[in-house]
C-alpha cells in the first residue's frame, strides 16, 4: 500500500556550496517577512545586502565544512519521523530559502497522489519571519496550483512537554565540551 499521507517538515534551509552562499542570502533577504518594503525596493535591498554580507558569511559557511549542515540534520530528522509514523505516512522537506524549495515539493505531492498534508515548521516557537513566512509560501503555492489533499498545519510548540528541558540539557552539553 502507498501513503497516502504526507509530513511536509519546512526549514530555512542554507547554502549546499560556497558559491550558493550569496543567491541563498538574497532569497532569505527578498522575503517580504523579512524585509518589508514594496518592490523593487525589497528587490535591491536583498541585492545589496547579499552582496554586502557575501564574503562574512562564505567565511563562516568555510568554517562549516564549505556548506551548510541543515539539509543533511534535517533529513536525518525525517527519516526518523517516517519511522515511527509508519507505511500510511510520507516524511518530505521543504526549505524556505534554499533547496529543496516548497514549490518542488508540492509538485512531487501533487503527482504522487496524497490525500491530506501536514505542515510541520522546525521552529519551536511561532515566528512571522519563519514559521509564518514558511506557512504562507506553502499556502500561497496551494492556492495558485489547486491542491487536492488537505493540509494541516503545527504552528508552534515551544511549550511541548519536555522540550525546554531537552534544550537545556544540549546547552549544558555544548557548555561541558568548550569547557574542556
Amino acid at each position: 500500500m502507498m501513503a497516502t499521507k504526507a509530513v511536509v517538515l519546512m526549514n530555512l534551509g542554507g547554502p549546499d556550496a560556497l558559491d550558493a552562499v550569496q543567491p541563498f542570502l538574497f532569497n532569505l533577504f527578498y522575503d517580504p517577512h523579512i524585509l518589508d518594503l514594496p518592490n523593487p525596493f525589497r528587490w535591491l535591498a536583498a541585492k545589496l545586502l547579499s552582496v554586502r554580507r557575501n564574503k562574512a558569511a562564505t567565511e563562516i559557511y568555510k568554517c562549516l565544512g564549505g556548506r551548510s549542515p541543515l539539509l543533511e540534520e534535517t533529513e536525518r530528522q525525517a527519516q526518523k519521523l517516517e519511522s515511527i509514523l509508519g507505511k500510511d505516512w510520507k516524511v518530505f522537506l521543504a526549505m524556505r530559502y534554499w533547496k529543496p524549495r516548497a514549490e518542488q515539493v508540492m509538485e512531487t505531492l501533487k503527482a504522487s497522489g496524497f490525500q491530506e498534508v501536514v505542515l510541520l515548521p522546525l521552529y519551536p516557537q511561532y515566528s512571522t519571519t519563519t514559521s509564518l513566512s514558511s506557512v504562507m509560501e506553502w499556502r500561497g503555492l496551494e492556492e495558485r496550483k489547486g491542491v487536492p489533499w488537505e493540509t494541516k498545519v503545527v504552528a508552534s510548540y515551544p511549550q511541548l512537554p519536555g522540550l525546554v528541558s531537552f534544550f537545556r540539557e544540549e546547552i549544558q552539553k555544548g557548555i561541558q565540551k568548550l569547557q574542556q
